[in-house]
């Protein structure tokens, strides 16, 4: 059972994929002030979970001549709470001027990191969990998980850089053409990947059925790895070993999908529940804030900014 958080006591705030500098973020742009002016400067720690910024379609100085008031209100919350980035797939070439340029946003680097991956999620079953060594940014602490998740996707977690070339397709018909347009040639591109996943031409992680490798549900199954399996090292060897605790928490963005729910032993029966919970930021784009609550009590709970500002 998870015990929600209390939307009064945000000890840790965590947010991701707000895509600074992208057409989709200019719809949440007032939002997201609004957010960090009125509720995140009260938490004890922001912790960004990547794709803050979309240096995918854009440079740095592109988007700070554009978003310059929405890195300011960023820069003026980092000296009140304090915030942990971490870079995701679409921000991985975070200049240094930008550490330069907000000195209180602790930006923590990615280093080269044994972790468990799968090379591959079928659709009933998935490749062995392997040990793979990968530049990884995430951070365990207090039985807690926090990363952005695109190492756990195996287009990304070799290569963060792939399928930019599609990001600037995306953002350039957006800002020529408009959502609508946009939206329904992703949506036809989704279709036609759907249907080619059905023949195993591609992963089965864009079938739309309710597969262990449909949408989304690989990056819970990597939260469910990472929250009973441990790497440790015999003779110098990595190996994989049962955790003694399960992580209580294990949070990632990158899939845009605010989740939150129990970590099974079993994801696709969602049988033998861990006493593990994994968490989906979810995004900050086309009108919509997300964000996860961990209050002082371990407790998490997920809200939109629109309903919760209501309760304050």
């Amino acid at each position: 059972m998870i015990m929600p958080a209390s939307i009064l006591d945000p000890w840790t705030i965590l947010i991701s994929d707000m895509h600074i500098g992208s057409p989709a973020f200019e719809q949440s742009r007032g939002q997201f002030r609004e957010f960090l002016e009125e509720y995140a400067i009260y938490a004890h720690r922001l912790g960004i979970l990547g794709d803050a910024l979309e240096l995918a379609g854009n440079d740095f100085d592109t988007i700070l001549s554009k978003e310059g008031e929405t890195l300011d209100a960023l820069n003026r919350a980092s000296e009140n709470v304090g915030i942990n980035y971490k870079l995701g797939n679409h921000d991985i070439d975070l200049p240094d001027r930008f550490r330069s340029l907000f000195p209180h946003i602790s930006v923590d680097e990615p280093q080269w990191k044994d972790i468990i991956l799968r090379k591959r999620v079928g659709n009933q079953q998935a490749e062995p969990k392997e040990v793979h060594k990968v530049l990884y940014a995430g951070e365990e602490k207090d039985g807690m998980l926090f990363d952005h998740g695109y190492v756990y996707d195996h287009y990304f977690f070799d290569n963060p850089h792939r399928w930019h070339w599609l990001v600037r397709l995306g953002d350039n018909i957006e800002r020529t053409a408009g959502i609508a347009i946009k939206r329904t040639m992703a949506e036809t591109f989704r279709n036609c990947l759907a249907q080619m996943a059905e023949s195993g031409l591609v992963p089965s992680k864009f079938a739309k059925d309710n597969t262990i490798g449909g949408p989304a549900r690989w990056l819970e199954l990597a939260a469910r790895d990472a929250a009973l399996y441990e790497v440790y090292y015999d003779r110098g060897e990595p190996r994989i070993r049962k955790r003694y605790k399960p992580l209580r928490v294990v949070a990632f963005g990158h899939t845009h999908h605010q989740t939150i729910k129990p970590i099974y032993d079993d994801i696709l029966r969602e049988e033998g529940d861990t006493g593990a919970v994994y968490v989906n930021t979810g995004h900050c784009i086309y009108g919509d804030v997300c964000f996860t609550v961990i209050d002082r009590k371990g407790r998490v709970s997920n809200y939109k900014w629109s309903d919760a500002k209501k309760m304050l």
